[in-house]
């Protein structure tokens, strides 16, 4: 099974949904996601997608305030830390 609460496993899914997402062969680390493209419609799907492989909800207030993969990835974690917790 796939250890959702790695970080490394996070970011390697987060960029794929990125990189399919935005249209780019590759993102980093830093990557602004409104930066390379993403909208509303865009960041609503970005949601759906995290919400659908990761089974935790995010806000679009959280993807706002996270623009870039990093910063997505560490909402993301403790989201799952934080529902693992309940």
């Amino acid at each position: 099974s796939i250890n959702y609460k790695n970080t490394n496993t996070i970011t390697k899914i987060l960029t794929k949904i990125w990189v399919e997402l935005l249209s780019y062969e590759s993102v980093d680390s830093k990557s602004d996601f409104f930066d390379l493209g993403g909208d509303s419609l865009l960041m609503i799907t970005l949601i759906n997608k995290i919400e659908n492989i990761f089974s935790t909800k995010i806000s679009p207030r959280s993807i706002v305030a996270a623009r870039t993969l990093e910063k997505q990835v560490n909402i993301i974690h403790q989201s799952l830390c934080i529902s693992q917790e309940r």
